[in-house]
């Protein structure tokens, strides 16, 4: 989005290694490793040739951040009541966010490794652009109404919680950077009961393509991904992120791509 930056190919983020040593010690499997990609951007791909079919990754439970996590936790269960009470957008989500801020702050919890590899700044999301700059590269565009949008709902949830909660929470910028990770790398898992949202180590690295090569769903107590196709050896290993056009994309997750041909939709800063 920047000169200094060059924009990411079919929708490539940035995909840091996750901390697989501590969740191969949990049980997980994996078909497939990060490696990087010009420009520069990491991606997830197949450590072998993979079957159309066969498990690509498998993450126990327990190395996610699930929602039972968040309702068990004092700062989550809080988060979620303030949130619901005072009519939030999507307050599982602000939980969420208020949860992994909180977490991430102790270096001894369980999933310090994982924390650790997630993103801080999120500069390639508008949302945490200087104006000058939006109204440089955006102004006018529903990506440039939506980048605002999200900025204001991140304030007002922040808000919102700490004035119900009390003041000793995590800071706003903790949380403003918490927010962006849930809001760029949570999955709705399938589950038996109903959709599950969680945070999955390796797995939130996949980059984007609508013709993605695996789909995921809950399987006894694993997040799994199955190859819905062929994957060569070294081929790199795609999500969906959904039909979403260029402006949604850059303001939700930061990129869009020149051979996009979903078509230009309304935005607001739920999208997902």
């Amino acid at each position: 989005r920047r000169d200094r930056r060059p924009a990411p190919e079919s929708g490539a983020r940035p995909a840091p290694v996750p901390g697989r040593p501590r969740s191969r010690a949990l049980g997980a499997q994996s078909r497939a490793g990060t490696r990087t990609a010009p420009p520069g951007r990491g991606v997830v791909a197949a450590a072998g040739g993979i079957e159309a079919g066969a498990a690509v990754l498998e993450i126990p439970l327990r190395c996610c951040v699930l929602a039972a996590d968040v309702n068990a936790s004092p700062v989550g269960s809080v988060a979620r009541s303030a949130a619901a009470a005072a009519n939030l957008d999507r307050p599982a989500d602000v939980a969420l966010a208020f949860y992994v801020a909180d977490d991430a702050a102790d270096p001894d919890n369980a999933r310090a490794a994982y924390f650790e590899t997630l993103p801080r700044e999120f500069d390639e999301l508008p949302r945490r652009w200087p104006a000058a700059e939006l109204d440089a590269l955006l102004g006018g565009s529903p990506a440039r109404r939506a980048a605002d949008d999200a900025r204001a709902a991140t304030r007002l949830a922040f808000d919102a919680v700490v004035a119900r909660a009390g003041p000793r929470w995590p800071s706003f910028e903790a949380y403003s950077a918490a927010a962006a990770v849930v809001a760029t790398r949570s999955f709705e898992l399938d589950g038996p009961d109903g959709p599950v949202e969680a945070l999955v180590p390796l797995a939130d690295c996949l980059n984007h393509s609508r013709s993605r090569d695996a789909s995921y769903k809950i399987e006894g107590e694993r997040a799994t991904w199955h190859a819905t196709r062929a994957i060569a050896a070294g081929g790199a290993v795609h999500q969906t992120y959904g039909a979403k056009g260029n402006a949604q994309l850059l303001a939700t997750y930061g990129f869009c791509y020149a051979d996009n041909v979903e078509p230009l939709a309304r935005i607001s800063c739920s999208d997902r």
